[in-house]
């Protein structure tokens, strides 16, 4: 997320948005949650992130208030949507979504998890090599790319600017920073940056 040349903060998308890793296109995990949404009303959507890499920045609102006003834009019900704004980073956020589960004593039996293509490998392999495995490795969390989804139900307007973007020089090196940190995560070397 960022903040736009009109003072807007927004989520990200295309080659020159993005964070001090690189372009992430967070926007299209929007996009790609409200079209599941709308397909499928009665979801419920859980939007995890604090203020991440702008945490020094005073004014800077958190990254779930962000997403959340993007979904409301998009038609989702905000009555629907449910915030955590606590976690700074990958990680804590994937541990803050347990104690979610667990609170719900098991009222929610099915989860998704959307991410952006580049980034889930990373989240995945968090999960297989820690403790969340024993939570969210047993079949009841299912991950789903934001570029998938949108190529799957609007891929006329979506098809050209994913494909762009994965032959993109930015997304290229983003690709290759996440496959370092998944081989960091299975050496048992990684360490979590507090806005990874």
């Amino acid at each position: 997320m960022f903040k736009d040349s009109n003072g807007r903060w927004r989520t990200t998308l295309g080659e020159a948005e993005g964070d001090k890793f690189g372009p992430t296109n967070d926007r299209l995990r929007i996009l790609a949650a409200a079209l599941l949404w709308q397909k499928n009303p009665n979801y419920k959507i859980l939007v995890l992130g604090g203020k991440g890499q702008l945490v020094a920045d005073l004014n800077a609102p958190t990254v779930a208030s962000i997403i959340k006003q993007e979904l409301i834009s998009l038609g989702v019900l905000s009555t629907l949507i449910k915030l955590e704004q606590d976690s700074s980073n990958t990680s804590s956020q994937l541990k803050n979504l347990i104690e979610i589960i667990r609170a719900t004593k098991g009222n929610l039996s099915q989860f998704i998890i959307i991410s952006n293509e580049w980034h889930l490998p990373r989240v995945k392999t968090m999960i297989e090599y820690s403790e969340l495995k024993n939570i969210l490795g047993n079949g009841q969390v299912n991950f789903v790319a934001a570029e998938n989804i949108l190529l799957r139900l609007k891929p006329a307007e979506w098809r050209k600017f994913i494909e762009k973007s994965r032959k993109s020089e930015g997304m290229k090196k983003r690709f290759d920073i996440e496959a370092k940190g998944v081989e960091q995560i299975k050496k048992g070397i990684y360490k979590t940056e507090s806005n990874d």
